[in-house]
């Protein structure tokens, strides 16, 4: 499949704002025997998957799993269920590579555990052993030769309150840039149909999804990532969350109108906002 280029309209204006969402690499997969087998025949898509989206695979089926990954391709796990630039660090070798379901579950998990850890930090809330525990004691030991590991202390000196804010922090700053070098977050320059831009993302499924986390958790609003679409956009105000495109197809109307009935359902009433007339 030839990659369709990205239009001016799908990333944020490089000199107003952080640009975001390189094209990610997808191949074939499909559920066999337990494992997801993907198929080294590569295609594009344009825009790399919501990060909600993923996290609800950490309570997913192996089906819904390999759905999502039949859609968005392989994480690109080792044997031992790490990325590979952060554990085994070679490549794949011949036309297939299989992954296990449970280990997507995992990372799932881990990204909504950091994501927790992180809005903890914004809120002032303590952390707990249980958070700690899943947001940060992941990573693969023994590291490779002459590499720092990044959490050299102990993990329980960051539970309860008193602990300083700037130490939980650059704990979970080093977790994020763990997660974004081992997905290979970088800086890209892509060709347009009228140019190019200077974009920042990975082209590898894990890393879309770390950097999707890292933006979540910093709380990076000036990336104008479409909460619909997941596209970059330029946000004419700071509270903007939809793009030009959304909008016009009435996106926020319609969250909005879902989101009016899911509370007045949740309040016992019908969708016209009535009292439910319960038949005995």
């Amino acid at each position: 499949m030839t990659q369709r280029l990205a239009e001016p309209a799908d990333i944020a204006e490089i000199r107003q704002r952080t640009i975001t969402g390189l094209p990610i690499d997808v191949h074939r997969c499909m559920l066999s025997g337990g494992v997801l087998r993907f198929v080294f025949k590569r295609e594009r898509q344009s825009v790399p998957p919501r990060l909600d989206q993923f996290l609800r695979l950490a309570t997913a089926t192996d089906a819904q799993v390999a759905r999502f990954a039949v859609k968005w391709g392989a994480l690109f796990l080792c044997e031992h269920g790490f990325p590979l630039d952060l554990h085994c660090a070679s490549l794949p070798k011949g036309t297939t590579w299989t992954e296990r379901p449970q280990d997507w579950r995992a990372w799932a998990d881990r990204f909504k555990a950091l994501l927790a850890l992180g809005r903890d930090l914004h809120d002032g809330r303590p952390w707990s052993s249980e958070g700690v525990a899943g947001a940060l004691n992941w990573h693969p030991l023994p590291t490779r030769p002459g590499e720092i590991h990044p959490l050299t202390a102990d993990l329980d000196a960051l539970v309860g309150p008193g602990v300083p804010s700037g130490l939980r922090r650059a704990h979970l700053a080093g977790a994020l840039n763990r997660l974004m070098l081992g997905g290979r977050v970088a800086r890209q320059v892509l060709p347009l149909r009228t140019g190019w831009a200077m974009v920042d993302g990975s082209r590898w499924l894990f890393g879309a999804l770390a950097q999707r986390l890292a933006l979540e958790v910093v709380e990076v609003r000036s990336a104008a990532v479409c909460a619909e679409c997941g596209r970059g956009f330029k946000a004419e105000r700071r509270t903007a969350r939809y793009c030009e495109r959304c909008r016009k197809a009435g996106v926020p109307l319609r969250r909005a109108q879902r989101a009016a009935r899911e509370r007045r359902r949740a309040a016992g009433l019908t969708s016209r906002g009535t009292a439910r007339v319960r038949v005995l």
